[in-house]
């Protein structure tokens, strides 16, 4: 009784110890990645979309950085820029679905952008990360951390979608086990799929359904979510 009593305490105290280190690690990246947030909204945003992470790679991501594991958290970024084109492109059609007040992206917006210091912040201290960051984070946990930013994400089967509108995929890069997960953002519009750092552009690439569909046969789709404001 009395060594499961040790044992717990040791799980316990070490726990707590990890918990210790980690809100260290994500109080030096907030300041780090602050520091970065003026210079990329000036250099990175010019298209307002995230098409190639590596780009990122000066913004920390719990132990890792976010070139190398920042796919999802990139994803639920680009599905919030694209969300607000369409709420833009309403509004100048003279539709009332983009009253201000339903704009994404609650106070914290930084020039009309969310600011990736706080983007990163949220998933670290949420519990979102896999590995605390080494293995990005949690793509079944991705529709909770979007509703933060307005987002609502219906999870839909694991096949490739065909309706119009936008979606986030997450699959692992191709059908051999632990091959690593990548996540990535498109829109489908008409007869064409526009992803967005499905791979690494200076810009959106478009794809034919048919082509988008024969690169995912060397893939498994782990979630498909479809993308509207909530």
């Amino acid at each position: 009784m009395l060594q499961r009593l040790a044992a717990f305490g040791y799980r316990l105290l070490n726990k707590h110890r990890v918990s210790k280190k980690k809100s260290a690690v994500s109080d030096s990246n907030l300041v780090a990645n602050r520091a970065f947030d003026e210079n990329a909204r000036k250099r990175f945003y010019r298209n307002r979309f995230v098409t190639d992470q590596r780009i990122l790679r000066n913004f920390k991501l719990g132990y890792s950085d976010m070139a190398y594991a920042g796919c999802e958290i990139i994803a639920v970024f680009n599905a919030c820029e694209l969300c607000r084109n369409i709420a833009f492109r309403d509004k100048d059609l003279g539709s009332k679905a983009c009253d201000p007040a339903e704009m994404l992206l609650l106070d914290k917006i930084q020039g009309d952008f969310i600011p990736f210091s706080d983007m990163i912040r949220r998933a670290e201290t949420g519990g979102y990360l896999v590995r605390f960051g080494k293995w990005g984070t949690n793509p079944l946990r991705l529709p909770e951390y979007a509703s933060r930013y307005g987002l609502r994400l219906e999870r839909l089967s694991n096949t490739l979608p065909h309706r119009e509108g936008i979606y986030i995929l997450s699959f692992w890069n191709s059908k051999k086990l632990m091959s690593g997960v990548h996540t990535a953002c498109i829109e489908i519009v008409g007869d064409t799929v526009v992803t967005y750092n499905l791979h690494y552009s200076d810009s959106p690439i478009s794809y034919s359904h048919g082509k988008i569909a024969s690169e995912f046969k060397v893939k498994r789709l782990i979630a498909v979510y479809r993308v509207s404001k909530r």
